[in-house]
């Protein structure tokens, strides 16, 4: 048998064999549909018969990992009031008010409706898979999972508010020159937060990748002032005084607590995966879209005043399209050094959390009075 077969295998049909209608779910319970928002049902992946604790681990959580991929945080399900190995796994409670029905493993036993959580369930299974198992289910499935919440984000982000009003031709002047004080803030600080990343590592390799990023990102900052100069704001309010948003400072604390109390640098590789994915996946037409308003607000030349911008989206994203640049590269390190359903779900929150930043930063920069 080859290395990993039994995991592989298992993965191939777990994923093809599709996930119940909610809405059977709630029939046989007796509860409503609309209770069940944002669950998946496992019913359908519910091992049959009693099994060794880690073959029904393995299955279990391959399948709660394509309900997780797909956007579902919860599950329901079905089980075997009796089977201690599901009980152990699951870590489910009953759902409230929802009627048993009858079981598969004799006329005595009832099956339980049942619910929890994905991300809860999932790291209870991985905990006792085996070695081999976990090899099996690691590497790619980890990054692609990473990587497809990281585009997911990306696409959100440059669909808000603040590059609609770009592309609409009806961004001011006073919205765009704060979007740039702001990301000031946090840019003039990358290349220290990555240095403390690279005096973390005790992992060759890691730390060279970090101090190759570190060197691509000296005195971006400067590219900002130039813009900010171009504009006529005042770059001394922004580069001595200037308080961030709140969005931005929660945006830094992620990075600095990683990188500081924590020192997780293999955690941490969930910040360039998110920072980077914002520019690399933003569409190429955003910036021209920022230079025609210019050119509204009477700047003749644009270009003098989108720096900053335009470098990382053009180039950027031409780097991630082609497997090259910082956010293809943090992919590549991340596929044999994430090895644990625990460091998976921490990137995917720090993904979250600094998408969620930028997302609120960026849509508080054309809120309030239209001045």
């Amino acid at each position: 048998m080859e290395p990993h077969s039994s995991a592989l295998g298992a993965r191939n049909v777990i994923l093809e064999t599709p996930f119940d209608d909610i809405r059977g779910f709630a029939a046989s319970a007796g509860v409503d549909p609309a209770r069940l928002e944002g669950c998946v049902d496992l019913t359908g992946c519910i091992p049959a018969s009693p099994r060794a604790l880690a073959a029904s681990a393995l299955e279990l959580y391959l399948a709660m990992r394509r309900g997780r991929a797909s956007g579902h945080a919860h599950y329901v399900s079905f089980v075997d009031e009796g089977d201690a190995t599901l009980a152990r796994l699951l870590g489910r409670d009953q759902i409230r008010g929802a009627r048993r029905r009858a079981g598969t493993q004799g006329p005595d036993r009832n099956e339980l409706a049942v619910h929890g959580r994905l991300d809860d369930a999932m790291l209870r299974c991985f905990d006792v898979l085996t070695e081999e198992q976990r090899a099996g289910v690691r590497g790619e499935g980890f990054t692609e999972e990473i990587r497809e919440a990281a585009v997911a984000g990306a696409s959100r982000f440059a669909e808000g508010p603040f590059w609609a009003a770009a592309r609409s031709g009806t961004l001011t002047r006073a919205q765009y020159v704060r979007s740039l004080a702001n990301h000031h803030q946090f840019v003039r600080y990358t290349t220290r937060i990555l240095g403390l990343a690279v005096g973390a590592c005790e992992d060759l390799a890691l730390r060279a990748h970090y101090a190759h990023h570190l060197g691509g990102e000296v005195n971006h900052e400067v590219w900002i002032e130039e813009d900010l100069a171009y504009l006529g704001a005042d770059v001394d309010f922004v580069q001595r005084l200037m308080v961030p948003d709140a969005p931005i400072m929660k945006f830094n604390f992620v990075q600095e607590a990683l990188v500081s109390f924590r020192r997780d640098p293999v955690v941490f590789l969930g910040v360039p995966i998110a920072i980077e994915g914002a520019s690399a996946f933003m569409p190429v037409q955003t910036i021209e879209a920022i230079r025609s308003c210019m050119r509204g607000w009477g700047y003749a030349e644009p270009e003098r005043g989108t720096r900053f911008l335009g470098s990382h989206i053009d180039i950027d994203a031409g780097h991630a399209h082609a497997g090259e640049g910082h956010w293809a590269g943090t992919l590549r390190v991340m596929k044999d050094r994430v090895r644990t359903e625990r460091q998976q779900q921490e990137i995917l929150r720090i993904v979250q959390l600094e998408f969620e930043a930028l997302e609120s930063a960026y849509t508080g920069y054309v809120a309030g009075p239209d001045l």
